[in-house]
């Protein structure tokens, strides 16, 4: 028997549809298939673990033409074989991946790392990559998301199966034309739309942020705030900052140390300058003080480490460099920035550092510097293996050899590590926003 339409389609090959019974498929189809048998066949997957699965095979004469995969008695997906089969724009095994593209064809990579061309409502499987293709598969394998067009693919190639309906549990991880679902934007764009507002609120305090006045106040006559103004400032000038002395000054000062000191003070002249002015006089000099001292201990200067900025932006080199594209900029230029402002750390926090390292004589490193330093350390700290030969009677050397075995391995892995905190670097500019913004 004839059927009407024996293309190719997402939904089957002529009567043999995806969800058709398959006890009431055609005994054949004149120029398609003229017999189908069952069959029970061993396969193996990933961990090299033997199974068996149900198939029926599609024959027109001794070549199996298609393959069927069922599923409680109904055709679960189909498998092509055969370059006689085309699709309704006359695609087929024979076809090149141009001749798939310009027809419309995408791209797309599965989570087990092979790469197919989707056209037609068919899967085009094993078409043979180019270099830089096989490069973009491996970016893909690894989560990125990556786009394939002709060039990625050997010229003169052409697949050596097509699949309708999928193929047993290989779902797609990235494709040539991402289409993000509402879900995955509303939270792409909340993700972005959270680290802006942090960057901002970091820029804010570091630049924008109103300090207290530090001009000469002018006098205004007799005020009866006078009095409760110097009461106010001596109290936090002598009862509350802590005497503190940097290298080159010629006399101690005294500073808000700490969080403690740092917050009463601008508690106190926030106070003062929305309710107790104007002031003059002695009032208005140590008020101006006072304010300058304040101004000065929320100050901020970089305290983290520029290491740490250094690899993450080699890293990131290296991943446009291997990527062939600049979208790992996407992570890594917000991260590097984000780590920066996040490590602008204020004085007060530093003096009070600055004050227990003089009191213990021990001097604190940086948390992130260490663990650079400890991968530094490895990586040079890996022994070189001399194996030497002699002889057995004489003693006589008879063979010495160098095995830098272990210092490659020690190099490998150090990179694998400095990738990894590169990779991280995100999670730690946050961190450090807490840190020194949220808690402090």
């Amino acid at each position: 028997m004839r059927a009407a339409n024996t293309h190719i389609t997402n939904e089957g090959i002529g009567k043999v549809k995806i969800g058709a019974t398959i006890s009431k498929l055609p005994d054949s189809i004149n120029g398609v298939y003229d017999r189908i048998e069952f069959a029970t066949e061993e396969g193996f997957d990933e961990g090299a673990y033997e199974y068996t699965y149900d198939v029926y095979h599609a024959y027109l004469k001794d070549a199996v033409v298609f393959d069927i995969f069922p599923a409680g008695g109904k055709v679960n997906s189909i498998t092509v074989y055969s370059d006689k089969l085309k699709t309704k724009n006359g695609l087929s095994l024979s076809s090149t991946p141009r001749e798939l593209f310009a027809a419309g064809g995408k791209a797309i990579s599965f989570n087990d790392g092979t790469v197919a061309i989707v056209c037609d409502g068919a899967i085009f499987f094993d078409m043979p990559l180019s270099e830089a293709g096989i490069n973009k598969a491996e970016q893909a394998y690894f989560g990125y998301e990556v786009a394939f067009d002709a060039s990625d693919f050997e010229e003169s190639g052409h697949s050596r199966r097509v699949v309708l309906n999928g193929e047993h549990g290989n779902q797609p991880v990235a494709t040539s034309a991402p289409n993000m679902s509402l879900k995955d934007t509303l939270l792409a764009s909340l993700f972005l739309a959270v680290l802006l507002a942090i960057l901002g609120h970091m820029i804010y305090v570091n630049f924008f942020a109103k300090p207290f006045p530090e001009e000469t106040i002018a006098l205004q006559g007799t005020d009866l705030n006078n009095s409760y103004v110097i009461s106010r400032v001596d109290n936090l000038y002598n009862n509350v900052f802590t005497t503190y002395q940097e290298s080159g000054d010629t006399e101690p000062l005294k500073f808000p140390v700490g969080k403690q000191a740092a917050s009463e003070s601008k508690r106190t002249l926030k106070d003062i300058y929305d309710n107790h002015m104007p002031v003059g006089g002695e009032a208005a000099e140590k008020l101006r003080k006072v304010s300058i001292l304040t101004n000065h201990a929320y100050k901020r200067s970089f305290t983290g480490s520029i290491k740490f900025l250094v690899i993450t932006i080699i890293v990131g080199v290296g991943a446009c460099l291997l990527n062939k594209d600049a979208k790992p900029l996407l992570y890594f230029l917000p991260a590097c920035v984000l780590y920066y402002f996040s490590c602008m750390t204020p004085y007060y926090i530093q003096m009070e550092k600055a004050l227990k390292e003089m009191k213990t004589g021990r001097r604190s490193g940086r948390f992130m510097d260490a663990i650079l330093g400890g991968i530094f350390g490895f990586a040079a700290s890996a022994p070189m293996i001399v194996e030497i030969t002699k002889d057995a009677r004489s003693g006589e050397v008879l063979d010495k050899r160098n095995d830098s075995s272990l210092q490659i391995f020690a190099l490998a892995l150090s990179i694998i590590l400095f990738i990894i905190l590169a990779y991280v670097m995100l999670f730690v500019a946050l961190l450090n926003y807490v840190r020194n913004y949220i808690l402090r």
